[in-house]
C-alpha cells in the first residue's frame, strides 16, 4: 500500500468504516470474530463484533442478515478502504 511505503516503519492506527465490511467464510477471512451484538433496523443489519484482540468493531450489512450473538464469524474488507492514522495525535495519514 502506498501510503505504508511512504511513512517508513511505525506504529499507526487503521479503521475501516462499518459499511466497508463484509461477512466472508471464517476459514478464508482476513479477520476473525465472535459476534456481540446484532441490531436489525429494517434496511440494514448492524452487527458488533469483538475482534481475538479484545476490540470490537462495527460491521453494517444491507438487508436482515441471519447472524446471532455469540456466533463465530469472518469478516473481509477491500484494503484499498482502509484509513490510517497517527496514534500519537489521531491525525490521518493520507497519501
Amino acid at each position: 500500500m502506498p501510503i505504508l511505503n511512504e511513512i517508513g516503519p511505525r506504529d499507526i492506527t487503521v479503521g475501516v468504516r462499518p459499511h466497508d465490511l463484509r461477512f466472508e467464510p471464517v476459514g478464508q477471512a482476513k479477520l476473525k470474530a465472535t459476534v456481540a451484538i446484532v441490531e436489525r433496523t429494517g434496511a440494514e443489519t448492524v452487527v458488533t463484533c469483538t475482534l481475538p484482540s479484545g476490540r470490537n468493531v462495527c460491521a453494517a450489512m444491507p438487508g436482515q442478515i441471519a447472524v446471532n450473538a455469540g456466533e463465530q464469524v469472518g469478516l473481509g474488507f477491500n484494503p484499498m478502504q482502509l484509513h490510517y492514522f497517527d496514534p500519537r495525535s489521531g491525525k490521518a495519514l493520507v497519501a
